[in-house]
């Protein structure tokens, strides 16, 4: 039996961020429908964690290994700026290149400044 189960899993994407950050939430929905005696509120809720869950588990069994991972490092990598944004919010700024759409970082408070792209070279104002 255990065989089967590791030859099923074997060329499966598995359980990565992206299912967890699907799965997770849609089981707690799926809880607190439970508690609430609205019926289109509870429908509602339901068809979110229904749809989560559902994406959360395509996810998990697919065997386009090379689709779900570069979905799972975009929302990885969205993350990850937003948990930088967060630690360097008091002192620096975050601003995309209008050309190549990188993120900068700047300094905060330093009036208006000319930033130039670290990964195509092109430089636009800026006020931090």
């Amino acid at each position: 039996m255990k065989q089967k189960i590791i030859s099923f899993f074997s060329g499966r994407n598995g359980m990565d961020s992206l299912a967890k950050a699907l799965i997770f939430p849609a089981l707690i929905i799926m809880l607190i429908s439970g508690f609430i005696n609205i019926i289109w509120v509870k429908y509602t809720l339901l068809a979110i964690s229904l749809a989560g869950l559902t994406i959360g588990y395509y996810r998990i069994f697919s065997r386009n290994l090379y689709s779900r991972r570069k979905e799972n490092f975009a929302f990885c990598e969205y993350f990850r700026i937003i948990k930088l944004k967060f630690k360097d919010r008091k002192t620096h700024r975050y601003y995309r290149c209008p050309m190549c759409r990188a993120w900068q970082r700047v300094p905060k408070n330093r009036g208006s400044i000319k930033i130039t792209c670290r990964v195509c070279k092109h430089k636009f104002d800026k006020t931090t």
